[in-house]
């Protein structure tokens, strides 16, 4: 660490205003001090402790720094400080410093005349330089435990900790400077600070740290999968921190997956090896193709760190495809065995409203049996009733998972096979049936 210069003028703007201004005919003090050793403060008011607080303000307006140009001190580098100089009021820290100063004034003298309390209160310059001196020793030995705690917890692979006392540093480089300017401008020097800390040396820290994390994707990239069906494998991150051309796996990382679109899938954090798996749902994010991605949960870390933390992200992608029919035998006789091409065209067409498809040697079967046919004639009118037994079941070990008894209805004056027709294609009205059949079996489930 090295050492501030003075490089630049600092204006100074001793203001010898009361808050209130003394009225003529104000009392002649009995004490007098010497200016160049005391700071005087005066004030009146109706009571005893309004003088006092008036006298205060008046001491806090003459030891007021008003800062016109670049200070001394290299103060400008903390202001110009991406990161500090937008959270971080050095000017009211100098007020704050300004005010501790005064907590332990003299009151030198008083004075009633009438209705009319005066107070002169004075404040040794030697006791405050004493006491900034030692105040700036303590902030500066706080600042540098803070800094040793951070590369700590950075070299440990606590990356939050290490950003967290990166930002707790930066408040007290505020404070440390602003008493280092009060400090210049009542002894005429500055202040001796061996390896002085600097604000850009945090800075310089903070985005080394950034640009040495990083993910990578250990499994489950490029996978395929069923549109909103789970991925077949988890996918599986992983928290890189790469130091001296070697990497290490980063425990306890805040992190927060998200969809391609930027839905949330799930907020974490890394385990042991730095790792973090979760199973996916095959969502699209452009045409059929997905992404899931990884990055810092920044909400976890100080805020003003976002635009050195917010890009550090990998991706897995899958590819997603509609879901495929489910294959099924289908199987249709009548009473001597023979098939029947139309029951089983309309059948069909039952399973492919229900996403199936008639496929010869399938796992799954759906068998259509002919129990009964009964033709009767009824004034003038051939009427045909046909008795269907429904069954579905497993090919192999010829398992029923499911049967059902329908019976199909068909009338017609012209003959009876066009009644046997009619009945046929009354099966279409039987389709809640078969598909509350297939589901009770289970049947989709198992296709998947």
């Amino acid at each position: 660490m090295k050492k501030g210069v003075f490089t630049v003028l600092f204006i100074i703007t001793m203001c010898f205003l009361l808050a209130i201004p003394l009225k003529a005919g104000s009392p002649k003090w009995k004490t007098d001090h010497d200016t160049d050793k005391y700071l005087i403060g005066v004030g009146q008011g109706a009571s005893y402790e309004e003088a006092i607080s008036r006298a205060r303000a008046d001491l806090i307006a003459q030891i007021s720094v008003n800062i016109t140009s670049q200070s001394v001190i290299d103060y400008s580098a903390f202001e110009n400080s991406k990161y500090a100089g937008e959270q971080i009021s050095l000017e009211q820290h100098i007020k704050t410093s300004a005010e501790q100063q005064i907590s332990g004034v003299d009151v030198a003298e008083r004075i009633k005349t009438g209705k009319t309390f005066y107070v002169k209160v004075v404040l040794s310059k030697q006791i405050m330089l004493r006491n900034l001196a030692t105040e700036i020793s303590d902030l500066h030995t706080k600042i540098v435990l803070l800094l040793d705690n951070a590369e700590k917890y950075k070299n440990e692979g606590q990356i939050l900790f290490a950003f967290q006392g990166y930002h707790d540093i930066y408040s007290n480089l505020s404070e440390l400077t602003s008493k280092r300017i009060l400090y210049y401008v009542f002894s005429g020097q500055e202040i001796d600070i061996p390896d002085l800390i600097h604000a850009n040396e945090i800075d310089f820290l903070a985005k080394k740290l950034a640009s040495s994390i990083r993910f990578k994707v250990v499994d489950g990239d490029k996978q395929t999968a069923t549109v909103y069906k789970t991925l077949p494998k988890p996918v599986v991150f992983q928290a890189i921190i790469s130091k001296d051309k070697k990497e290490g796996a980063l425990p306890g990382l805040p992190i927060k997956v998200l969809y391609g679109d930027g839905e949330l899938i799930k907020n974490g954090v890394t385990t042991l090896t730095g790792e973090y798996s979760l199973p996916i749902i095959a969502k699209p994010y452009i045409e059929n193709k997905g992404k899931v991605i990884i990055k810092l949960d920044i909400d976890r870390f100080p805020d003003f760190y976002e635009d050195i933390l917010k890009d550090i992200a990998t991706e897995a992608s899958f590819t997603v495809q509609e879901e495929q029919p489910l294959p099924i035998t289908l199987k249709v006789s009548d009473l001597n065995g023979k098939n029947i091409p139309a029951i089983k065209s309309e059948l069909s067409q039952v399973l492919r409203n229900n996403k199936l498809i008639d496929k010869p040697n399938s796992p799954i079967y759906l068998k259509a049996d002919i129990t009964n046919q009964d033709i009767s004639q009824v004034g003038g009118r051939y009427q045909t009733t046909i008795n269907v037994s429904i069954e579905i079941g497993v090919s192999k070990t010829k398992e029923v998972l499911g049967m059902k008894e329908i019976t199909l209805k068909g009338m017609s004056s012209v003959s009876s096979s066009q009644a046997a027709n009619d009945a046929i294609k009354s099966i279409v009205h039987h389709r809640d049936t078969i598909d509350d059949l297939v589901k009770r079996a289970g049947l989709l489930e198992l296709g998947n």
